[in-house]
């Protein structure tokens, strides 16, 4: 045995044996302890343990080997621990971020649900409640703690409708989809005392748990279906009144007849009575009984007269002097005296006495409404019963007055001849009432053409001063109906822009001499300045662009008293083929507070109160003005100084014409020889006089006196008696060409259609008219056509008739001369071109057109925003659609202030509860109502509140309150003659 060999069967190694054995323990060791880990709460370990077999079968390398084994097992393990470690956090932190999503999205849900003024409930698939908010609670009269769990169709839905919804449900169950799933519906709820109540629902399916469940939105209706109700009723009530107003009856009875008649249908009843009573007699005498009544009754001798103590129920109504109600008429009553044999069954009863000042004259009676009379019914029909008595006496009046003028008509012709007058008139007034919205414009057109007559003949100073009041008048009247009709065309996007060839520069030079007479009337400086470098001859709707200068223009002179208003055109960009012009109105006047600046396009708005007392107007100028800019391409706006005065302006973008500039420089070539001279005294107006003539090379001089001038304009001035008719719908072009035909020496008036044209000529005769093609209601060519008729009506059939055509294309003159007209002028109008034609058709026109005979001292453009106190209230236009009928004007003004102020309520609350919907029927109601007794200004805000709510615009609506408060406070105090 060697010395290093182990002592047989001992099993000991020697010593270094065990040294060179030390490597491998010690990356045992280490395996060992670091082979921990933990991982999801659980440690788990690697336990490596060397025993002395495993020293003595390894030879001596194999414990480095171990030793590097190790390691490398320690790091795979440590770095698998890393991975499961760092997996367990991010696992941990999103677990711990999702649950805590869902803690906000639950607390915000509950928090929306608690504060939600509608009820919010939760079924699950069952139909079992399992959310019930505090609104529901106090909706429906259950606690939460008594409705979680229980079945929702057995405990909210009426008996009669649980069928119905199970089936739906069922189907819900199935598929998730239903006719109530994700629509708003009205249904009928069930509270816990019994009582059904209508409520609006919003319902939607949730899956939970793979199954389906539903979340409801409910809001109690009650309120809004009374007050739709209500409002229902009112109309109701109303349209009666207006149905025997308009009823053509024969006499008395057969106007009462029709109103019993209105009276069963307005409370809903079947049959009804009319008894006269007599005070002093205390006698009832039949007056009609409802036609239903006749053909049930069987009793063979009806009675019609009864004394006061042989009536039973029915009498109370006189000898309470109170309207009764019976609601079960079959119920045992000591008051009742029994129902003759044949008389038609009673099953509900009301009963109401009419007054004369204190006196009963007659008593109504209506029955077997198919539910209760109540306090409505007698309210609605007490109302309708004054109105017909109103309406009664005043036919008994003019029965007593008709029997007399027929007794007259016997004994003298022309008594006769005041009768068949006074029928024509109430004819002429029945279709005045059918055709309102076409007549107002007619008489006015007919008034004015009068007064122009009235004008040119003989009259003193005084006689042509009331004469000229009355045409300014009608004019300035005609002038704010076209306002509002523009804005309503604009709003209702109906407005036409043309797109015609124009100077720029002849356009705003024309404007501004329309202009001048009433700066001059003011004593006001009126200047025009077009820069040098901004091109004539563009492409555009001249019309259009007139209109906002003289809008523009117009304020400038209202609110100015002392300085000037300025007008002037500046190049903003330009292009190839278009150019942006700026446009500035500035003038010299009261200035507007900055706080006020914002609201100044918005329609039917002032500055202030005292403005518009002071000045007038009706609001839509500058919103008419802002709306055409933005059509026009460009945008409008304002700076202002209190106390200093204000400069509007506004952009608008033109196309430009094929070689305009060229043209334009064309122009210039002939005046570089000239010498204006530029004669005014105010040195500020000389100076953008001289600017573009100096631009073009002229030799330009100025003087601040004008006494050669004047004395030249006043030897040159002339006046002539043709008369001028003008067919024209767009305002604007109308008074370019009045202003045109005025500087030519001619009267003219004019029309909006056809028909109106037709009408004109049948009244005054005129001497030529200027026809617009395109026209609505009756066009230049239809409107042509018949005036060339031989029974057409009007003076001379053959009146020489002139198109105004915006298109000067081939064709368009053989239209014109195939409906009958004498010839055409391309738009725009130039004064040149209409004079030739003048002078071809009225050849006395001539010499008028070479003297440029001057606008008449003192005819000044009316301004078209004045307010007149027939706005708030026409008292003279109702008393005449109620034919004079004092009383049926106290009644009918009575019932509208006691029904419109219920209106008003009812807007403001469903503007507070966001309900658009009832808003926007409410602010129709208040319209229509302001209309038919003519409170036009109450009747425009309620208008302008209206679109707000169709618009859904809440804002909006909420701003209108303060002027829709105070129009009303107006119109009440103009009906009642209360401050």
């Amino acid at each position: 045995m060697k010395p290093d060999s182990p002592p047989a069967g001992n099993g000991k190694l020697p010593a270094y044996a065990s040294f060179l054995a030390l490597p491998a323990l010690l990356g045992l060791i280490i395996l060992g302890g670091l082979a921990s880990v933990s991982f999801l709460g659980r440690c788990y370990s690697l336990v490596c343990i060397a025993m002395p077999p495993f020293f003595a079968g390894h030879p001596l390398r194999m414990p480095w080997l171990i030793l590097f084994a190790g390691l490398g097992l320690t790091a795979a393990l440590t770095g698998l621990a890393y991975v499961l470690h760092s997996g367990r956090q991010r696992a941990e932190q999103l677990v711990w971020r999702r649950t805590s999503e869902l803690r906000e999205n639950e607390a915000r849900f509950r928090a929306i649900a608690f504060a939600a003024l509608d009820a919010i409930i939760m079924i699950d698939s069952e139909g079992n409640i399992t959310f019930w908010n505090p609104a529901a609670a106090e909706m429906f009269g259950y606690p939460t703690d008594e409705v979680i769990g229980r079945n929702l169709h057995q405990l909210l839905v009426p008996k009669q409708n649980r069928e119905m919804h199970a089936r739906r449900f069922a189907q819900f169950q199935h598929s998730s989809e239903g006719p109530l799933i994700n629509r708003v519906t009205e249904q009928t709820a069930l509270h816990r005392d019994g009582t059904e109540f209508p409520v609006e629902l919003s319902l939607s399916a949730v899956p939970i748990n793979g199954q389906w469940n539903a979340v409801g939105i409910v809001r109690n209706i009650t309120e809004r279906k009374r007050a739709e109700g209500q409002s229902r009723t009112n109309e109701a009530r109303l349209q009666s009144l207006l149905n025997i107003f308009q009823h053509k009856s024969r006499d008395i009875q057969e106007l009462l007849d029709y109103a019993l008649h209105e009276a069963i249908i307005l409370t809903a009843s079947k049959i009804g009575y009319i008894y006269w009573y007599d005070e002093e007699r205390k006698l009832f005498i039949l007056n009609t009984w409802s036609k239903d009544v006749m053909r049930e009754c069987t009793i063979a001798e009806p009675q019609t007269v009864y004394t006061l103590d042989k009536t039973g129920l029915w009498g109370e109504a006189v000898r309470q002097r109170k309207p009764i109600i019976v609601n079960d008429f079959k119920a045992t009553n000591p008051l009742k005296k029994g129902l003759p044999p044949g008389h038609v069954e009673l099953l509900r009863y009301l009963t109401i006495p009419v007054f004369s000042e204190d006196n009963i004259i007659a008593v109504v009676g209506v029955a077997n409404k198919e539910s209760d009379y109540d306090e409505a019914d007698v309210q609605q029909l007490s109302l309708l019963m004054d109105s017909v008595w109103s309406i009664a006496e005043r036919k008994r009046v003019e029965d007593v007055l008709w029997e007399t003028n027929r007794q007259l008509q016997e004994a003298a012709a022309r008594a006769e001849e005041m009768a068949v007058q006074a029928e024509t008139a109430n004819a002429a007034k029945s279709e005045f009432l059918a055709n309102m919205s076409h007549e107002i414009r007619t008489p006015m057109n007919s008034i004015i053409g009068m007064t122009g007559l009235l004008l040119d003949s003989g009259l003193n100073r005084e006689q042509r001063k009331y004469a000229e009041i009355v045409r300014t008048s009608s004019e300035a009247l005609l002038r704010i109906l076209n306002d509002i009709l523009d804005f309503s065309k604009i709003e209702a996007r109906k407005l036409e822009m043309e797109t015609l060839n124009f100077d720029l520069r002849t356009t705003l030079a024309d404007t501004a001499e329309m202009l001048a007479g009433r700066a001059h009337e003011k004593g006001l400086e009126l200047t025009c300045m077009v820069e040098p470098d901004v091109p004539s001859r563009l492409r555009g709707d001249p019309g259009r662009l007139r209109q906002v200068i003289i809008n523009l223009v117009g304020n400038g002179l209202k609110f100015t008293q002392r300085g000037e208003v300025s007008i002037r055109a500046s190049l903003e960009s330009e292009d190839e083929h278009s150019v942006t012009v700026r446009f500035s109105v500035s003038d010299t006047g009261i200035g507007i507070p900055e706080d006020r600046l914002d609201i100044l396009f918005s329609p039917f708005t002032q500055v202030d109160g005292s403005t518009t007392r002071k000045y007038g107007g009706t609001g839509l100028g500058l919103a008419i003005s802002k709306q055409l800019a933005e059509l026009m391409g460009g945008s409008i706006g304002v700076t202002s100084t209190e106390g200093k005065g204000s400069t509007f302006w506004f952009t608008s973008v033109f196309e430009k014409q094929p070689e305009g500039d060229a043209v334009a420089r064309e122009r210039c070539v002939g005046l570089q020889e000239t010498h204006p001279l530029a004669v005014d005294d105010n040195e500020s107006n000389r100076l953008p006089a001289a600017t573009l003539p100096r631009s073009w090379g002229c030799r330009f001089d100025e003087s601040p006196s004008g006494s050669i001038v004047t004395r030249q304009i006043d030897v040159e001035s002339v006046k002539h008696h043709k008369r001028i008719l003008l067919a024209e719908d767009n305002i604007t072009n109308q008074q370019v060409a009045l202003s045109i035909l005025k500087k030519l020496g001619y009267r003219a008036d004019a029309v909006a259609n056809g028909r109106e044209a037709l009408h004109a000529l049948r009244t005054i005769p005129y001497d030529l008219v200027l026809m617009d093609g395109q026209m609505p209601e009756m066009d230049g060519y239809e409107a042509t056509r018949r005036i060339r008729e031989k029974d057409s009506g009007v003076f001379d059939p053959m009146i020489p008739i002139i198109a105004m055509t915006a298109h000067a294309m081939k064709g368009d003159r053989e239209k014109c001369l195939e409906a009958g007209m004498s010839d055409y002028l391309a738009k725009p109008v130039h004064p040149e071109e209409l004079a030739e034609l003048l002078e071809k058709w009225l050849p006395a026109a001539h010499d008028a057109f070479l003297k440029g005979a001057q606008n008449e001292e003192g005819d000044v453009l009316p301004d078209v925003c004045t307010v007149h106190g027939s706005d708030v209230f026409d008292e003279s236009l109702l008393r005449k659609r109620l034919m004079g009928d004092e009383d049926l004007v106290k009644t009918i003004i009575e019932a509208f202030l006691a029904d419109i102020t219920d209106q008003l309520d009812a807007l403001r609350s469903s503007v507070a509860a966001g309900d658009l919907h009832m808003a926007e029927q409410l602010a129709h109601k208040i319209k229509g109502a302001a209309g038919n007794v003519t409170g036009a200004a109450l009747a425009s805000v309620a208008h302008a509140m209206e679109q707000a709510a169709l618009a859904g615009d809440l804002e909006r609506l909420k701003d209108g309150f303060p002027l829709l408060d105070r129009q009303f406070d107006l119109l009440k105090q103009a009906m009642t003659g209360e401050k």
